[in-house]
């Protein structure tokens, strides 16, 4: 039996609102990516969030050097 046509619309809207919860979601996902790989790529091993910067050389070990 086929859909009436309101009843259409009302799952056009309601596949709209689940899309758009969704891009939301990818996006957050997207940042905790980028942040985790940071995070793995800390060669100071200190969890500084925000800062970009690489520690000073004369920081790090002798024996470990910056990418």
């Amino acid at each position: 039996m086929p859909l009436s046509i309101a009843k259409r619309r009302e799952i056009q809207t309601l596949e709209a609102r689940l899309v758009e919860r969704l891009k939301l979601l990818l996006k957050r996902i997207k940042g905790f990516q980028k942040l985790i790989r940071e995070l793995i790529q800390d060669e100071r091993g200190t969890l500084i969030i925000g800062d970009r910067n690489p520690a000073p050389k004369e920081l790090l070990s002798k024996g470990h050097q910056p990418p």
